[in-house]
């Protein structure tokens, strides 16, 4: 049973080391996915004030367009 024990406790010793190596990796993939979140957010926001400023100009150029009809 002791080399049982030594065996578990050595395999429990790699599977910890193993995790420290895998924190940078997992902080690193953390940040991306904060970053990324970020850029899609503003990415929306930019386009939907997009949308907004052409929609802003076809209601223009239809007030133009009805004002240039002659009146009868």
């Amino acid at each position: 049973m002791e080399a049982n024990e030594a065996q578990e406790l050595e395999e429990h010793a790699e599977a910890g080391s193993r995790e420290s190596a895998m924190r940078p990796v997992a902080f690193t993939m953390a940040v991306l996915a904060v970053l990324i979140a970020l850029a899609t957010v503003l990415d929306h926001r930019t386009h939907t004030e997009a949308i907004l400023y052409q929609d802003q100009a076809t209601d223009q150029w239809n007030f133009y367009q009805a004002h240039k009809i002659p009146r009868q």
